[in-house]
């Protein structure tokens, strides 16, 4: 099996926590490819490129009502292509689910979902 790498350019500043660069390590496995870090700046930029395209991470420990519609909504503002890391919130893996579905259909200017469940599973959701 190929080993695949997680890159981090030497500018980055802060450091990515430790979910972010679990996430980053089962993606470059899932999709077979090297995932990159994007530089942060003032302005809104997205987590990951990978294969040349950007992707936003979200990685929500709220168990509030609307709390993955929310991060959907500010997901979208950096990057059409949202992981969502379902490993850290309290929120039950189901209902998560339910609502990914929901507002994938819903939500038009969303390109492909990728939810990393609470056993590290990747399922992915595109159009």
């Amino acid at each position: 099996m190929a080993k695949y790498r997680v890159i981090l350019p030497t500018n980055l500043k802060p450091s990515p926590a430790r979910y972010e660069l679990t996430a980053a390590q089962l993606l470059a496995e899932h999709f077979k490819t090297d995932v990159e870090f994007i530089s942060r700046s003032n302005h809104k930029t997205p987590d990951f490129l990978i294969d040349g395209v950007k992707w936003e991470l979200k990685s929500p420990t709220g168990t509030g009502k609307r709390n993955i519609e929310r991060q959907l909504q500010t997901g979208i503002k950096q990057s059409k292509n949202i992981v969502f890391d379902a490993r850290r919130s309290k929120i039950h893996i189901a209902r998560i689910k339910n609502v990914l579905n929901y507002q994938f259909r819903l939500a038009k200017s969303i390109e492909r979902i990728v939810l990393i469940d609470k056993s590290k599973n990747i399922i992915e959701l595109t159009r």
